[in-house]
């Protein structure tokens, strides 16, 4: 498994954790979201930079699905 991710659903779990105990727009939650989306908008930049710089493009294309 991808090391990624790992990280990314130890995040979303910690982020589910803080809106089932203080709640959804609860300054914990929205500080854990905030954290989650710079990561996924990481991991997701460094996968499309990839399939702009390999020869195999079809792989990319749920990458590049919004």
């Amino acid at each position: 498994m991808n090391m990624f991710v790992i990280v990314i659903e130890k995040k979303r779990n910690h982020m589910m954790e803080m809106a089932f105990q203080y709640g959804f727009t609860a300054k914990q939650t929205v500080k854990a979201s905030q954290h989650l989306d710079k990561l996924l908008n990481l991991v997701q930049h460094s996968e499309i930079w990839k399939c702009f710089s390999e020869e195999d493009k079809n792989r990319c294309e749920s990458v590049l699905v919004v």
